[in-house]
């Protein structure tokens, strides 16, 4: 009898799961922009793409630089600390890899070799650090938000790798910029001279889980240039496999080369 009994079962437990009521969507700009950067510092791996268009402009010599063509796309593994990825930006290309606490980095300009350098856990050009301790960004996002100059508004649902999103539109005035420049010293270029107009971020937070799906940028009428930026996430939480080159592919080098 029981084990008549227990396809029966199974069968009315998985209908009641679907006809359970969803979770009520949210309806709060600014919860959903701290929840959804949570949920995207919680993601064990994901595959970004981030695609650049317009042209960059020199206000000192005013010779301006394409940006079409310009990418960066790569897959993270954070539960691991492992990343790949590619670029490509104003005429030549490159990949970088971090495994085992080591960046391998090979570019166009520098030959076929790897270049590999020790990782340093607390050095600015860590690609890793800033998503792998999150607490402090979230933090400080909560009281960005809540700043003077910031309004965050929430727009009509988008669609996100065939999932439904939220989309929030934030805005930060040309004011504050400045107000946190010189707060932070850096007085010689006021973000002003390069956003007259603040900054206009459109960001897509998957519905279900929250996390960052997608966020796109537009700039113009500055000293800058006319940018666009799109960045994605996708293959969320799927299998990530990062190796090392062969070893006979690697010269020891200096540093990644980031700032």
């Amino acid at each position: 009898m029981h084990h008549r009994l227990l396809p029966a079962l199974l069968v009315l437990a998985a209908l009641l799961a679907a006809c359970a009521p969803a979770a009520p969507a949210l309806t709060d700009p600014n919860e959903i922009l701290t929840r959804g950067l949570q949920a995207t510092a919680e993601l064990d791996a994901f595959h970004v793409a981030l695609e650049l268009d317009g042209t960059v402009a020199d206000p000192s010599s005013g010779s301006t630089f394409p940006l079409s063509g310009t990418s960066i796309e790569g897959d993270f593994d954070l539960a691991n600390e492992r990343l790949s990825a590619s670029f490509a930006v104003m005429g030549f290309s490159g990949d970088v890899r971090v495994v085992d606490g080591a960046s391998y980095v090979k570019m166009s300009l520098t030959g076929p070799k790897w270049i590999k350098s020790d990782v340093e856990a607390t050095a600015s050009g860590d690609p890793m650090s800033a998503v792998t301790d999150p607490a402090e960004a979230i933090a400080e996002l909560r009281a960005f938000l809540e700043r003077d100059g910031v309004d965050a508004s929430l727009l009509a649902d988008g669609t996100c790798s065939e999932r439904p999103c939220y989309h929030v539109q934030l805005t930060v005035s040309a004011e504050l910029l400045d107000e946190v420049a010189t707060e932070q010293g850096e007085t010689d270029t006021l973000p002003s001279s390069v956003l007259p107009d603040g900054l206009l971020l459109d960001l897509f937070f998957d519905k279900a889980e929250l996390y960052l799906s997608r966020a796109a940028l537009d700039i113009s009428g500055g000293e800058l240039g006319e940018v666009s930026a799109v960045l994605t996430l996708s293959n969320v939480n799927q299998a990530v496999s990062v190796e090392a080159p062969p070893a006979d592919e690697v010269t020891e080098g200096g540093g990644l080369p980031f700032p």
